[in-house]
């Protein structure tokens, strides 16, 4: 398993770099984690499947005016 995220904060120059992560805090209401559950549980179930593409889910993002949702992203590993 490999975690990539990405920073908050835009940089104009550079855009978001994406930045391999260690560990992985989740602050999430039980909708939202169940919401997430069943996006995993789906993300697998079809990454058995022949032919399987990138599924994501975006989540709402609870900070203050913010400007986009949590992406979370399903990438298949050879």
């Amino acid at each position: 398993m490999r975690v990539t995220g990405y920073p908050t904060e835009w940089d104009e120059s550079e855009g978001l770099l994406p930045v391999e992560i260690q560990d992985v805090m989740i602050s999430a209401t039980p909708s939202e984690l169940r919401a997430l559950a069943s996006f995993l549980t789906l993300a697998a179930s079809q990454l058995e499947a022949p032919g399987f593409s990138t599924q994501s889910i975006e989540l709402p993002d609870s900070k203050p005016s913010p400007q986009t949702g949590i992406s979370f992203m399903v990438l298949g590993v050879p």
